[in-house]
């Protein structure tokens, strides 16, 4: 599990399942992911994301750590499931998370998306452990 927190925040990932074709780019991750942001909570137990946006986003955050500047996205398969971006909020590295996590769900014939939009600070001296244990995450390297 990594939990990404701050001040009055908490994002919890799990991997549920990591399915491999012949190629990493035909494969996907499947995550169980929870939000708390300032009392307001989702939860998502499907959220699929794939690879080749996992190992951008992986890179994307090794620059930020470098540099603290610049932003590294995450985005589902699905449109709306879950974003998630990290950035620097100033010149003095303090970081913030924000993004959304969303369902869609059907009401008879109609389909409509619950979504939660949050945003919070995080620790920037957590950004160095949070890159390791999301590399951790890759099966097919």
């Amino acid at each position: 599990m990594i939990t990404l927190s701050g001040n009055n925040g908490l994002i919890q990932i799990d991997v549920m399942e990591t399915v491999l074709e012949s190629r990493p780019d035909f494969g996907f991750m499947k995550w169980h992911v929870y939000v708390d942001a300032r009392g307001f909570t989702g939860g998502h137990d499907s959220v699929w994301v794939l690879p080749t946006v996992f190992e951008q986003f992986v890179a994307d955050l090794e620059i930020l750590e470098q540099r603290r500047s610049g932003r590294a996205t995450l985005s589902s398969a699905s449109p709306e499931e879950l974003e998630l971006t990290l950035s620097n909020l100033d010149h003095a590295g303090h970081m913030i998370i924000t993004g959304q996590l969303g369902r869609h769900i059907y009401v008879r014939d109609s389909s409509h998306t619950l979504k939660m939009l949050f945003a919070f600070e995080l620790e920037p001296t957590r950004l160095n452990s949070l890159i390791r244990e999301f590399a951790d995450l890759r099966v097919w390297a």
